[in-house]
């Protein structure tokens, strides 16, 4: 089992996840939140699948990052 965790800085991240499929297969990933964050844990079955969740969730992150100022 491999695992590994994204901190998201921006709570609000969290309501595009929510209709997300959690299970990606092999991989899967819950969503949690600290005072600060938003928490992504990922745990896969192998290293392939573990990268292509990260590459998944770290996608959207970039779109959102990229979009969340255009007016």
């Amino acid at each position: 089992m491999f695992k590994a965790e994204i901190f998201f800085p921006d709570k609000k991240v969290r309501k595009i996840f929510e209709a997300e499929d959690k299970n990606l297969g092999r991989a899967s990933y819950i969503i949690k939140e600290n005072n600060k964050n938003i928490i992504f844990k990922i745990k896969a079955e192998d290293i392939s699948s573990l990268r292509a969740a990260l590459n998944s969730i770290t996608k959207t992150l970039d779109v959102y990052e990229k979009t969340k100022n255009v007016k």
